[in-house]
């Protein structure tokens, strides 16, 4: 997880690089000609992504902390730890966007299938029944939208990002389980329950996961972009994507 929010910050920072850099300007008559460098600089910070993902695929997520999962007629507290993200590289750019006047720019993309697992342990309620589990878990994720706002400007004399945004959809899930109980329900019954309570989870915390996801990220990309000027942040930039940081 650390190397997948890094790579956030990556783009992140690349996009506030990029939308403060000079352009160059030719004139052809009273044509003006402006070349702009930010979509290839925001692909160039995707693949990099990619190559972090195959890398390291499956790589590891800190454990989570302890989450409350409410669904029809399902009420759980749950922990997860031990866990493993793969098949995240194989996903397609959408749109990369850009505005250098209003010094914005966005991207989308999205995951086909990406495949989360470890352990788990679960207490609640479920229709009405107790449920208990401890074990090792399966989640499949399928089509994981991913949109993210960037806006910079400057702050305290330093260039920083005073904006971002991101967002994510997910289309369908689902999710098998270990050690999973619930009373007079087959494993087959529990594992469609909570494909759907999970799903339901997912959906209905969106702001709420995106807006942590958000803060997380500019606040670390801000604390690397503070102290340079835009020559050593650009120079920095390219020593990430030709590995020489990490």
């Amino acid at each position: 997880m650390r190397k997948l929010l890094f790579a956030l910050q990556l783009i992140a920072v690349l996009m506030a690089a990029s939308l403060a850099k000079p352009t160059p300007t030719y004139l052809e008559g009273i044509e003006i000609q402006v070349h702009n460098y930010i979509d290839d600089l925001v692909r160039k910070a995707l693949e990099y992504i990619r190559s972090l993902l195959q890398k390291h695929d499956p790589f590891p997520v800190p454990d989570m902390p302890q989450q409350t999962v409410i669904g029809d007629n399902v009420n759980l507290i749950a922990t997860f730890n031990n866990l493993l993200v793969s098949n995240a590289s194989d996903f397609t750019v959408d749109n990369i966007e850009n505005n250098i006047l209003g010094m914005w720019a966005k991207f989308g993309v999205t995951v086909p299938s990406m495949h989360l697992e470890g352990g788990y342990t679960v207490m609640g309620k479920a229709e009405g029944k107790v449920v208990t589990g401890n074990g090792n878990f399966k989640l499949n994720i399928v089509q994981l939208k991913t949109n993210g706002y960037v806006k910079v400007g400057i702050q305290d004399w330093w260039l920083q990002m005073t904006e971002l945004d991101i967002d994510y959809t997910i289309q369908d899930l689902s999710f098998t389980a270990s050690g999973l109980v619930i009373e007079g329900m087959s494993a087959e019954e529990i594992d469609a329950l909570f494909s759907k309570s999970f799903l339901q989870y997912f959906q209905n915390n969106e702001k709420f996961v995106s807006q942590q996801v958000s803060t997380y990220v500019q606040g670390i990309a801000n604390g690397i972009m503070r102290g340079k000027n835009l020559k050593q942040l650009l120079q920095w930039l390219k020593d990430i994507i030709n590995g020489n940081v990490i």
